[in-house]
Formats: structure tokens, sequence, C-alpha cells
């Protein structure tokens, strides 16, 4: 049987990595705080979301990789893989980027 805690701190941990690893490819020169700003969000919560605390907030998540320019990754995460699916969550991305 699968440790459902334990799996869930590695994913979480994970995505925290990829997060800050992303953050150093798109953005070489760009601190926690410079990223935070590109989010309009705190400081300490962009640490949090390097260090894959889930309790942030899934939008900060989704617009981290909005920024970050892996939607389509993200994306992933929320399919079943069904055709019609494809793509909801870079649509939902757009759609909340242009009726803010």
């Amino acid at each position: 049987m699968i440790d459902i805690d334990r799996a869930a701190s590695q994913t979480a941990n994970l995505i925290g990595e990829n997060l800050r690893k992303r953050r150093k490819t798109v953005f070489p020169d760009d601190t926690q705080a410079q990223m935070a700003a590109r989010l309009g969000i705190g400081v300490a919560t962009y640490g949090r979301m390097e260090r894959g605390d889930m309790a942030v907030s899934l939008k900060h998540f989704l617009v981290a990789a909005e920024i970050l320019n892996c939607t389509r990754q993200a994306s992933e995460l929320f399919t079943q893989g069904d055709s019609h699916q494809d793509g909801l969550i870079e649509k939902l991305l757009k759609d909340n980027h242009d009726n803010p």
C-alpha cells in the first residue's frame, strides 16, 4: 500500500525544486524577490512555493507556470488524457489573464 503522506511530500518537494530550476533557467538573474514580484505575491509565499509547501494556493503555482512558460506541463497534472481536456489549464490561464 502506498504511503500517501510520504508520496504527497515527495511530490510537493519535486514541484518546488522544479519551480526553482525553471525560474533559474527562464530568469537566470532573478532572485526569489523578483519572481515573487512577477507573481504579485510576497517573498515568503514564493519561498514556500520553492520549498514545495502545498498550503500555498494552487493559483500561485499555475500563474508561475504561465510566467515560466510551462503551462503545458502543468496542465498534464489535471487532465486524464482526453482530447477535449487538452489545453484546459492554458485556456483557464488565458481567460484569467484577459479578464482579471
